[in-house]
């Protein structure tokens, strides 16, 4: 058996090494002539020397035809496991460990909704997607390029050398995008599962103080009468899509910049993979000029800018996922209790489909607050215990959504008032969006469907047969009011409260940490006028606040010898600079994780499996604020205080990082253990070939700096790999929109260990930008196949 494994392990490596230096050698053509249904004109596709393509159409049909072309062009193999995942189609590749994301994208009927919200969209918008996927499927049909590497090693997989055959591209297999971001980037489950987890152990104050309630105390309203549920197996089944909410925005007023006009900042933060999910793309039709960013597979500019107006995004994180407990009717397992009595639930019956021609079938219940979880995964159906079941409550199953359609306004709206109609079409995965225009005006808005919660905070799983978890309509559009022009001439934020304290109902309970939001503010807030090199230089600043704010506190810490004294000596005297060369932002993140894990680790409920990552305000509120905390409950016979926990962490620490990085402490970096590691999304995650697809380098920042550079959980290896950051940095020059400033953190070609796919890695981990430059360096002319009068 063993001798089996290891030569169908070398195979395999054959196979793969095969594939690399054929596909290495077989690049796309550059330049091409093609006559294809579907177009009415001739459209001119330029590619620079970076590989962006700059088309011009005779309309806007051609525009998203060539637009759909060229992404399933460069990027097919993305474009295909995103639709997949929405689809909840991945296990017919992936096999059975997919499953979990099948059964819980299936379960919430993400792509049947998809499809609901294209059928109900206006014929104007509607044809934006038909004319996009004809493009993609030309493309498809043409297949004047050899396959992308996966899809023709998975061809290979069965018995196909010409890769695997696709099915069409639809409408709705763009449209599942936004539905699979609203997902990754709005509710607050985890947040949920971990404070039911903290009530098993402590007290509603305790958890309070622990998970930074906007309150003086949280309000577990019927929590107490809730069954005794394992959090952990729920917790270990909703999967992750990606890291959550983060990015950064900032638009300055005219009045306070050195061109007159406004200047627009934006770098969005999700999760790293190579090649990252932005494609920079010019694209001009009579109808609309626009720059920036698109996803592969989606027809509209995400973030960038058209002749007039430049708009940013980052995430507001508001509340709108629920869990919900729901108990059973005895002895009728097809009912769930109501307060007017019992309900049946709405069944559907699912098929999962996986590799090798293997299938599921289950049955999926939902209630009248969401799909049963527990009917999902098999080893949930103990989760809850004898006569309860759990429902997720959220504002991604309710059919109605126009968020698709506000990016289509988005890219055409051509002043203030239009950006604001199309900003109000915004329903799930709520956006803090910023703008400006060539006139002058800078502006700020954010609206989506926001649930109210007349009886609840959404702060706990609540039960469901009492009433009290149900939803009493929308947030009124009114108590988010667009602003423009503010009186101080800026606008910014780093996914920090936007709402006054004391806002009831607040929009959530878990704002992000407001490091960068407190940055943004004071830089922007200095007198001088603004250049657009300042927003360059602010964009990759490194400076942690939290680190100025807890440092002096960490240096009361007594010190008992020479090594000891030596460094803290030495960050007495640190900028805070998160500096990749530099030793000391090392030995503050490991000292503070240190500290994190000696506060926690002799408490009850395993607070630092609870609290696996870095968690800097919580650490300053028991030094400062309760630092019965920092006593050990393992030395029944010592009181420890706050100046034990500070030594007995850099003691830690400092053993650890001579162990990790030598016994020498001013060679050490943060550079050496803090890295961006982009890995491609299934061979990078290969634990035997991984580290040949992935690429990337040291890191300076971290999760806290502008420049973000954030990471989650520790290794085994004691490093901290970057997971979190800006794939796309941009900053928009109203004043002169050609000498607006871009970067991306691969490459524009998802073809693996082909030109363009990583060369602006360098650039990016550096801090640099590009301008977009329309040349000539290689021309696709697509062109009618047929009578453009036929057509219509």
């Amino acid at each position: 058996m063993y001798s089996f494994l290891r030569i169908s392990f070398f195979l395999l490596i054959l196979i793969i090494a095969t594939a690399v230096l054929y596909f290495r050698f077989q690049t796309p053509k550059q330049s091409l002539n093609l006559s294809l249904p579907g177009l009415q004109a001739t459209v001119d596709i330029r590619l620079d020397n970076i590989g962006i393509p700059h088309i011009t159409a005779a309309n806007q049909s051609d525009g998203y035809f060539a637009l759909g072309f060229i992404h399933a062009r460069d990027r097919l193999f993305q474009m295909e496991m995103m639709r997949r995942t929405g689809q909840g189609r991945l296990a017919e590749w992936l096999g059975r460990p997919a499953l979990t994301y099948d059964r819980y994208i299936r379960g919430l009927g993400i792509y049947d909704l998809a499809e609901q919200s294209v059928a109900a969209a206006p014929a104007t918008e509607r044809r934006a997607l038909e004319d996009y996927a004809k493009g993609v499927n030309a493309y498809l049909a043409h297949n004047v390029d050899p396959p992308p590497l996966e899809l023709w090693l998975l061809g290979l997989l069965q018995g196909r050398l010409n890769g695997i055959v696709l099915d069409s591209w639809k409408p709705a297999d763009s449209v599942v995008w936004g539905k699979l971001m609203a997902l990754q980037l709005s509710g607050n489950t985890s947040h949920e599962i971990r404070r039911a987890k903290l009530l098993k152990d402590y007290g509603a104050d305790d958890v309070s103080f622990l998970t930074r309630f906007n309150r003086d105390t949280p309000n577990p309203v019927g929590f107490a009468g809730l069954p005794d549920l394992n959090w952990d197996i729920l917790a270990a089944f909703i999967p992750k899509l990606g890291p959550d909410h983060a990015s950064n925005a900032w638009v300055v007023h005219g009045s306070r910049t050195t061109t007159g006009k406004p200047i627009l900042a934006n770098d969005p933060h999700l999760g790293l993979n190579a090649p990252i999910l932005w494609y920079l793309a010019h694209l001009k039709t009579p109808e609309m000029d626009l720059v920036g960013v698109t996803v592969p597979g989606v027809p509209f500019h995400i973030l960038g800018h058209n002749q007039n107006i430049a708009w940013g995004f980052t995430t507001t994180g508001s509340d709108t996922e629920d869990l919900v407990i729901e108990k059973l009717v005895p002895g009728q397992p097809d009912f769930y209790q109501t307060e007017n009595g019992p309900k049946a639930f709405e069944k559907k019956t699912i098929r999962l489909n996986v590799a090798g021609g293997d299938y599921e079938e289950k049955v999926i219940r939902k209630s009248r607050h969401g799909v049963i979880l527990s009917d999902l995964r098999p080893d949930l159906s103990s989760l809850t215990g004898d006569g309860f079941v759990i429902a997720l409550q959220s504002t991604i199953s309710v059919p109605e959504d126009t968020t698709w359609q506000a990016l289509y306004s988005l890219n055409h709206a051509q002043n203030w008032s239009q950006f604001t109609d199309a900003v109000r079409r915004f329903q799930l995965g709520q956006q803090n969006i910023f703008y400006a225009d060539t006139i002058g005006n800078i502006g700020f808005y954010t609206q989506a469907r926001l649930p109210i919660r007349p009886r609840f905070d959404g702060s706990l799983p609540v039960p469901g047969w009492t009433g009290e978890a149900l939803w009493a309509g929308w947030r009124p559009a009114s108590t988010l009011p667009p602003q423009l022009n503010p009186p101080d001439g800026f606008f910014s934020n780093g996914n920090e409260r936007i709402e006054p304290p004391g806002t009831t109902p607040s929009l959530t309970t878990d704002w992000e940490h407001p490091y960068r939001g407190r940055r943004l503010f004071e830089v922007l807030s200095q007198s001088a006028p603004h250049h657009m090199i300042d927003s360059e230089h602010l964009m990759t600043d490194i400076i942690s606040v939290a680190a100025r704010d807890l440092m002096p506190l960490l240096l009361a810490t007594p010190t008992e010898t020479t090594l000891q004294k030596s460094i803290v000596e030495s960050l007495r005297t640190w900028d805070f600079r998160m500096d990749k060369d530099r030793p000391e932002p090392a030995i503050f993140t490991v000292w503070a994780e240190s500290i994190q894990e000696i506060l926690f680790e002799d408490k009850p409920g395993n607070l630092n499996a609870v609290f696996p990552s870095l968690d800097f305000p919580l650490i300053e509120r028991i030094l400062t604020q309760n630092q019965g905390w920092c006593d050990s409950r393992a030395t029944e016979q010592k009181t420890e205080n706050c100046q034990d926990v500070l030594n007995q962490g850099l003691t830690r620490a400092l053993a650890r990082l001579q162990i990790k990085s030598g016994p020498d402490w001013q060679k050490w970096r943060w550079g050496d253990l803090h890295y961006a590691a982009l890995g491609h999304p299934i061979l990078g995650r290969n634990p035997g070939i991984g580290r040949f697809f992935t690429w990337g380098g040291a890191m300076s920042g971290s999760g806290d700096t502008v420049m973000r550079g954030a990471f989650w959980g520790k290794p085994a290896t004691n490093d901290y790999p970057v997971n979190h950051a800006a794939g796309y940095r941009a900053i928009y020059n109203l004043a002169d929109l050609s000498q607006s400033h871009y970067m991306l953190a691969s490459g524009q070609n998802g073809r693996i260990f082909q030109h363009h796919f990583a060369d602006l890695l360098p650039q990016w981990l550096n801090g640099e930008f590009i301008k977009i430059k329309e040349n000539q360096n290689n021309i696709i002319i697509l062109k009618p196949s047929i009578d453009a009068k036929e057509q219509q």
